[in-house]
């Protein structure tokens, strides 16, 4: 699989270390994708998915420009791709 050099993963737990690279380098970071953990309940730190978190933590962002998500299928309309982008 060639690389990409557009595409960047950030393994953040914090969304407002998202929102901050996005606004520090305007241009550079075009999509935001966040991936709910669904599981979290069990441990008691269920406010972490809550909406108002993310919608809080992007204000000000476009909402084309940032989604949560919990399939990989849903990103592929954000990010206009029609199959699978992780190569094998």
């Amino acid at each position: 699989m060639a690389t990409d050099p557009s595409l960047s993963v950030f393994y953040e737990c914090h969304p407002n270390n998202l929102q901050n690279r996005y606004r520090k380098y305007p241009g550079w970071v075009r999509k935001i994708l966040i991936r709910r953990v669904t599981d979290i309940a069990a441990i008691g730190i269920n406010e972490k998915n809550e909406p108002i978190r993310f919608e809080k933590a992007f204000q000000g962002i476009p909402k084309d420009v940032w989604k949560v998500f919990e399939e990989p299928e849903e990103c592929y309309d954000f990010l206009g791709a029609t199959e699978d982008l992780g190569g094998a």
